[in-house]
């Protein structure tokens, strides 16, 4: 399985620093900076990853202007089961709350200046918030990299984690019985389609209760179609088409 790659400015640096041994491509990518195949809960090559990488500046801007959430994302959510935010760049809380970023040196040290965009300076709380709700609101994973470098390490694991092992495998993190059962919010007073639904690939614990609002019941469940599915916010095609071919194997 191959890492493919955008071939345009700011996404294809990434193809001559990633280990030369990973097979990749450079292509056109209608979202993403990368994508590949890999092994998920239905077979080797089930799952479609996608990664979007954004630089620290380049994220609270498109956060500031809505394009990140208002367009990218959306797109990503239709395009890829499973989707991750890399934001890559070296910062720290200054003293006042506000996000800083290296600046000049000055007798061998390095200086911290507020990172600014215009006139604008950004609390760590509205960075550190905003990141906390795209992984539990619209389940998509957020991961912070120091360096382009760094960003492509991350990538080569990342890829070997969804292409060397089958989905079942993947068990090192928890013990049997808690992987075993999905974990939605409120527990036990979550609809029984919300439990079947949280089971099928690409269908996380937020997606599964925004469709059992739509879906009441698991016999409902069995017939509904793909542009029903579609309906439900944050559900594209190829959610809504797997979850329909995976309801017809299971069936």
């Amino acid at each position: 399985m191959t890492i493919f790659i955008d071939n345009r400015i700011g996404s294809r640096e990434l193809y001559d620093v990633l280990p030369p041994r990973l097979p990749r491509q450079l292509t056109t990518l209608q979202y993403g900076d990368a994508a590949w195949q890999g092994n998920g809960p239905n077979g080797p090559g089930t799952a479609f990853v996608g990664v979007e990488r954004k630089r620290l500046r380049d994220f609270l801007s498109s956060m500031e202007n809505g394009r990140l959430t208002g367009h990218q994302l959306i797109g990503m959510s239709h395009h890829y089961h499973y989707t991750t935010v890399v934001i890559e760049g070296i910062w720290k809380a200054g003293a006042d709350g506000m996000v800083e970023v290296p600046g000049p040196r000055r007798k061998g040290k390095v200086q911290w200046v507020p990172l600014e965009l215009g006139s604008r300076r950004f609390p760590v709380s509205v960075l550190d918030n905003f990141s906390t709700s795209l992984s539990h609101i619209l389940g998509i994973t957020v991961v912070y990299t120091s360096s382009k470098e760094r960003t492509c390490e991350w990538i080569a694991n990342t890829y070997r984690w969804w292409t060397v092992k089958k989905w079942e495998q993947h068990r090192s993190c928890c013990r049997k019985q808690v992987c075993a059962m999905p974990v939605l919010p409120n527990g036990s007073k979550q609809s029984l389609v919300a439990r079947v639904l949280v089971e099928f690939e690409g269908v996380g614990p937020d997606k599964a209760l925004k469709i059992a609002k739509k879906v009441k019941t698991v016999e409902e469940l069995t017939r509904v179609g793909v542009d029903e599915l579609m309906e439900v916010e944050g559900v594209g095609r190829v959610i809504a088409e797997g979850i329909v071919n995976q309801r017809g194997r299971e069936g």
